[in-house]
């Protein structure tokens, strides 16, 4: 009984290794399909595109104040535009040089 069963045991385990290989790839293209969704959401959720930002070439005499005033004049408060500027453009000690070119975040 244990000779008929030995005859088996290769081609037994060549189907278990062929549906091992079947499992692992599903399990590859399952994580692979959850990644690509991750990044694609990720994408959506922070706004992925810079959608409706500006670049504006700085001028002599500008500032990054003067900058904010004229790109959003109905604003009440402008603090909060000349932080993102800075802060989106990395600028440090808020000067800027005639000829730097910044980017402005939409309205």
């Amino acid at each position: 009984m244990t000779d008929f069963l030995h005859d088996f045991a290769p081609a037994n385990a060549r189907r278990r290794r062929r549906r091992m290989r079947a499992i692992e790839r599903r399990i590859l293209l399952a994580l692979a399909g959850a990644l690509v969704l991750l990044v694609l959401l990720g994408n959506v959720v922070y706004g992925g595109s810079s959608g409706g930002t500006q670049t504006v070439t700085v001028a002599p005499g500008d500032t990054v104040w003067s900058i904010a005033a004229s790109r959003y004049p109905d604003d009440a408060d402008l603090r909060q535009r000349v932080d993102d500027i800075v802060s989106i453009n990395h600028i440090r000690g808020g000067s800027v040089v005639p000829g730097q070119a910044l980017t402005i975040p939409p309205p």
